[in-house]
This record gives structure tokens, C-alpha cells and sequence, in this order.
């Protein structure tokens, strides 16, 4: 069943592996997740309108210096940092926005 059309929804997720050392340089890991995001939900890129990163001890604005290569600079983009539950954290936001 699709949502109505104007629905807000959560229609993709993206992860990267949760390991002690990833093998490159954050922005990089963090576009793989991207792109699964899109992939996951059959979206283009500027269809999305929000963005959330919850990046585990990463520097400040991955979000933006993740999506902004890709060609993304109109959509929100928030970051969350709250250490191993980040994730977690950035899908309590993610579903406070579509309600």
C-alpha cells in the first residue's frame, strides 16, 4: 500500500557495518549509506527532504560534508551525536518529523 501523495514517510534506511575501525575516511562510509538510503527506498536524491546522520564520535556537520559531493543542498540535514545510540537517536527524529 503506498502512503497518500504530500505523505511525509520514512521510506529508505542505509547503514554501515558498527566496527571499532572502518577501513576510510568517514564521508565516504557515510555516502555508501547514502546511496543505500536511495536504493532501499526507490527515491532520487532530490526527492528527499530530510536527511539524519547519527554518525558514532564523528566531526562536526558529516551530513552536510557527506551529501553535499553527491549534489544534495537543498534538503534538511540534521546530525546527531549520541555516541553508540546515535542511530537510535536519528530514527526518534526522523519519525517526531513525518507525525
Amino acid at each position: 500500500m503506498s502512503p497518500p501523495s504530500g505523505a511525509l514517510v520514512i521510506a529508505g534506511v542505509g547503514v554501515e557495518p558498527f566496527v571499532k575501525v572502518h577501513p576510510g575516511e568517514a564521508d565516504d562510509i557515510a555516502r555508501g549509506a547514502v546511496l543505500a538510503a536511495l536504493a532501499d527506498a526507490a527515491v532520487d536524491l532530490d526527492e528527499v527532504d530530510l536527511w539524519v546522520f547519527g554518525p558514532r564520535f564523528e566531526h562536526p556537520a558529516i551530513g552536510q560534508r557527506t551529501l553535499c559531493p553527491l549534489g544534495a543542498t537543498g534538503p534538511t540535514v540534521l546530525n546527531t551525536e549520541n555516541a553508540c545510540a546515535s542511530g537510535s537517536v536519528g530514527v526518534q527524529i526522523a519519525a517526531a518529523y513525518v507525525t
